[in-house]
């Protein structure tokens, strides 16, 4: 919401087959660095320090482990049209049993 320049749109779905359930995050800000995406889930890196962010840099890096640990993953990169897109998947089937409540 910070750096979303008044836009942030949240998404979620399933693949085809129902075996991987996703959520994304997309904001319409400055993005970030190329350079400095590849660092941004390591433990106290942060982001684009001219933002005068007041974060230790430990966030994502708490977030992967905690989605790597249930078998997911984490990605974020620059959107097309300006802004960042952050995406979290996990698989949904664990042993061919559905590990998604019904509702």
């Amino acid at each position: 919401m910070r750096y979303g320049n008044g836009w942030v749109k949240v998404t979620t779905g399933m693949t085809v087959d129902n075996k991987l359930a996703w959520v994304t995050v997309e904001d319409n800000g400055p993005g970030i660095e190329p350079d400095q995406i590849s660092r941004l889930f390591e433990p106290f890196t942060r982001g684009d320090t001219a933002r005068g962010s007041e974060g230790t840099g430990l966030g994502l890096a708490i977030v992967k482990r905690i989605i790597s640990q249930h078998h997911g993953s984490v990605s974020i990169s620059n959107r097309s049209e300006g802004g960042l897109k952050a995406q979290v998947s996990f698989p949904a089937v664990k042993n061919g049993k559905n590990m998604l409540p019904r509702t």
